[in-house]
Formats: C-alpha cells, sequence, structure tokens
C-alpha cells in the first residue's frame, strides 16, 4: 500500500488512454490498497481537461461522457478529497523545504 496525491493530469490518464494510462489504472486496482487523495478543484479540472478533448475531437464524445460518469461515482467514493486551506499550503510549502 502506498498514499498518492494526485494532479488532474494523472487522473485524467484513468479515464483516457494516455502515456502512462497503464501505470495510473493500476494504482486503482483495489487489491494494491493505495490511497489516492485530490483536491477538490481536481475534480473540476479533470472534467474540463476530458471535454476540451471532446472538443478537439480527440476523443469520441460517447467515451467522454462514459468517462465523466465514472469519474464522478470515483470521485465521490474511491479517491480522498482534500480541501486546500490557507493553514494546509503553508504547511506543505514547510515540508517542501525539508
Amino acid at each position: 500500500m502506498a498514499v498518492y496525491f494526485c494532479d488532474s493530469s494523472a487522473i485524467v490518464k484513468c479515464y483516457v488512454q494516455e502515456q502512462d494510462s497503464g501505470w495510473m489504472v493500476a494504482l486503482l486496482d483495489a487489491a494494491a490498497m493505495h490511497h489516492l487523495y485530490l483536491a477538490r478543484i481536481t475534480g473540476v479540472k479533470v472534467i474540463t481537461a476530458m471535454c476540451r478533448r471532446a472538443r478537439y475531437g480527440d476523443i469520441a464524445a460517447t467515451d467522454v461522457a462514459a468517462a465523466l460518469v465514472q469519474f464522478r461515482q470515483d470521485f465521490a467514493g474511491l479517491y480522498r478529497v482534500i480541501e486546500i486551506t490557507p493553514a494546509l499550503v503553508t504547511r506543505a510549502m514547510g515540508f517542501a523545504e525539508t
């Protein structure tokens, strides 16, 4: 088991086939028992990225629709969503220095 803090570009790989998608999908395997943390705003950024790819024609509209449904379900129950507060940012900056 490991703990990961993921940004939107990493999470999109779980729903849209990209380079390193396999590695990210493996992190979601329940047997691995990993904990994936996301900032709440990541939900918005993931949906924006997937919809943008659909508008550019990189992904079929039906595939994006299915990916959005799955992501919303996962966002509500699979990921550990955290709130980014000023205190958390200050603490994280301190950790980054060490």
